[in-house]
């Protein structure tokens, strides 16, 4: 994936804790400034991966809902985007 296009996480139909636990493992998968868009349906995962981002020094650029203009039938859906931090422990600065 070219360093400039966001990972994408989708999450969608997963309920608390799982975006979080999700987030967090592909987050050690990537690079450091790398940032990730994760797809969720789940209303508290705003506020989760908000503390998450808080507590592992990343950052939360946006949080986008979609789907509003969809009949009830479908949940809404919510695009938060994070910029991640450096997150290879065996890189010392």
């Amino acid at each position: 994936m070219p360093p400039d296009q966001p990972h994408t996480l989708d999450l969608r139909g997963l309920k608390c804790p799982m975006p979080v636990i999700k987030t967090q493992q592909a987050a050690r998968q990537l690079n450091h400034d790398c940032i990730m868009e994760v797809w969720v349906t789940d209303p508290a995962a705003e506020r989760d991966l908000a503390s998450w981002c808080r507590i592992n020094k990343h950052q939360l650029l946006s949080v986008s809902p979609h789907d509003a203009d969809k009949p009830q039938t479908s949940p809404q859906s919510w695009k938060i985007q994070l910029k991640l931090r450096q997150n290879n422990p065996t890189q010392h600065g």
